[in-house]
């Protein structure tokens, strides 16, 4: 009991000796020196070849200078010591992040101190830095959703380059120009570098499609998602479509997506509101009706993770999903339909949603901020988190078509022609519009009022707005 105690507290020593960043000549010495007072030479040697192995092997792959990517062993050090805050979400792929951004601290001495919240104390706190003025944040990591209110806080990558020369060069030429225009640019500055492109998928269940003769390539129009769904449903243990019918933004995802299928617009050309149209009704009475007839009874609560687990779990034989969590659905501890599943570019084009990172204008360390962000844009760096077990949706055209990406990750083969029809969400004050379209999309699914009422409460609210801001008369 002793030896294999002496044994835990020396594995345990030799992890935390990792992560505060000795090297793997001194864990293993200390291991040795830890375990030998009280064990042969045998356990000794064993011990230590399991620690260099498994432990030691994992975190060299991306802190140690011999696995660094080869953009990282050009960096500056002369901001050693200095420390960036990072404002940022706390979702999977975000961990991603902050674990490849380890070597660039390594290599620059620089400290990354990431303040992770959920999406809406995200932008919450991050509208409170602003306004209190504390310089509280030097990186941003942000959606082009929020640019309208960032804007006159972030400073221009641009402009930043020529400050910080020996910075690696953004790979301007490697984005498609419909990425720079919706995840760089706003009002005639480049203010974000694009760190993940974010689009919309259906998804159907194989299995189910073949037991009913259904097509093999999948449902090609929102009417045969319907119609497939009502030969797929089988209640209460299988139902035609996991409907994300909460009040939450994915509910204002559907409501969109419809509408730009249906033929409708957000704004006339002068900028005033379009959300009373015949086809905004017609996207919310296809929630409300049609897609409600089809999905659990309780998808008029559901979100994000309820969409996915009633797909993953074969509860639902069609559904829509983001990218960034299609790979969910053949992780055997996340999903049941392992291996039975398709999926294709959605009807109508796909919203696009994603992330970048910005350098706040006023940061007291913005040479370094820009260090960070450039580097953190560099191809090596994007592929390495596109090769995640989440397969992170990369920002650039070279990694979209790398084979050594698209061969484990097929749906980053179909980025580009996704990209192709994409559209953005309506703006200039996305959060307010958005809650006003998940509370009254919601309150359609469930049956409190009409498509129509729907409609006409979503435009009003939003012209009242606009009105206040000063974006329209």
């Amino acid at each position: 009991m002793k030896r294999v105690l002496v044994l835990v507290i020396a594995v345990v020593l030799a992890i935390g000796l990792i992560f505060v960043g000795c090297k793997p000549e001194t864990i293993v010495e200390t291991v040795v020196e830890t375990v030998t007072e009280t064990v042969t030479e045998t356990v000794v040697e064993t011990v230590v070849e399991t620690v260099t192995e498994t432990v030691v092997e994992t975190v060299v792959e991306t802190v140690y200078p011999e696995h660094w990517f080869e953009v990282t062993k050009t960096l500056p050090d002369r901001y050693a010591g200095v420390t960036l805050n990072v404002i940022t979400e706390n979702s999977k792929p975000f961990k991603d992040f902050i674990e490849v951004s380890k070597q660039f601290e390594e290599a620059t001495g620089i400290n990354l101190e990431f303040d992770e919240l959920p999406y809406g104390d995200h932008y919450d706190k991050m509208m409170l830095s602003f306004m209190a003025g504390d310089e509280q944040y030097d990186v941003h990591v942000g959606t082009y959703t929020w640019f309208y209110d960032m804007d006159p806080y972030m400073a221009d990558l641009e402009e930043l380059a020529t400050m910080v020369p020996d910075a690696p060069a953004l790979p301007l030429d490697d984005y498609a120009q419909g990425v720079k225009d919706t995840y760089s640019n706003y009002n005639g500055r480049m203010i974000a570098i694009p760190i993940q492109c974010g689009i919309v998928f259906t998804t159907w269940n194989t299995e189910m499609y073949a037991e009913l003769g259904l097509p093999e390539e999948g449902p090609n129009t929102w009417e045969e998602i319907y119609e497939y769904g009502k030969l797929i449903q089988d209640p209460p243990d299988r139902y035609g479509f996991a409907m994300t019918g909460g009040n939450n933004i994915q509910v204002q995802v559907l409501y969109v997506q419809l509408l730009n299928y249906f033929g409708g617009e957000y704004y006339d050309a002068d900028g005033y509101p379009l959300f009373d149209s015949a086809e905004s009704v017609e996207a919310i009475r296809f929630m409300a009706e049609n897609l409600t007839e089809i999905s659990p009874p309780d998808a008029n609560t559901w979100g994000w993770q309820q969409g996915f687990q009633g797909f993953a779990s074969g509860q639902c034989g069609q559904g829509i999903q983001w990218d960034g969590g299609l790979g969910g659905y053949d992780d055997p501890g996340s999903s049941e339909i392992v291996g039975n599943w398709d999926f294709k570019p959605i009807p109508g084009g796909t919203i696009l949603g994603g992330w970048s990172k910005l350098v706040s204008a006023n940061s007291p360390n913005i040479e370094a901020a820009y260090l960070y962000v450039s580097w953190f844009s560099q191809r090596e760096v994007v592929h390495a988190l596109a090769l995640s077990p989440l397969g992170n949706p990369p920002s650039l055209t070279s990694v979209q078509d790398d084979p050594t990406i698209t061969a484990d990750y097929p749906h980053v083969a179909l980025m580009a022609e996704s990209l192709e029809g994409a559209f953005g969400f309506p703006g200039p004050l996305f959060v307010p519009i958005e809650l006003i379209m998940d509370a009254e999309c919601n309150a359609a699914i469930v049956g409190e009022i009409t498509p129509e009422e729907a409609a006409a409460n979503i435009q009003s609210q939003v012209v009242e707005l606009l009105q206040e801001r000063g974006v329209i008369e």
